[in-house]
């Protein structure tokens, strides 16, 4: 909390706190981030992550908005097949979903 707001961070992995947020999802090889998922989830119990409309567009066909590879890489249906996938194995392994509301009532003191 800080000044009456709940601040909630995108997840790190233990040890070296590699921030798994919607650009590590975009040019990690997805064996890799889901590891670093379930290691979150082993370490932390949670695993908060965030996306932005945007990263589900076809950057690669809009070369005009001068967009860097790391951002471009895997975004449009791309990104949706890597969210989707995502999705898939955190239900193959039982997690469950919340909102950042359920969250906070789960967490706050």
């Amino acid at each position: 909390m800080k000044d009456g707001v709940m601040r909630i961070p995108a997840s790190v992995t233990p040890l070296i706190r590699f921030p798994l947020f919607w650009l590590a999802l975009h040019n990690l090889p997805e064996g890799l981030y889901h590891w670093m998922v379930r290691r979150v989830l082993k370490s932390d119990g949670y695993f908060v992550t965030y996306f932005h409309p945007w990263e589900f567009f076809d950057l690669k066909e809009h070369p005009e908005f001068k967009m860097p590879f790391i951002i471009r890489n895997h975004s449009g249906q791309q990104m949706c097949q890597r969210l989707d996938r995502l999705i898939k194995m955190l239900l193959a392994h039982s997690h469950e979903f919340i909102t950042y509301n359920e969250f906070a009532e789960k967490v706050q003191p």
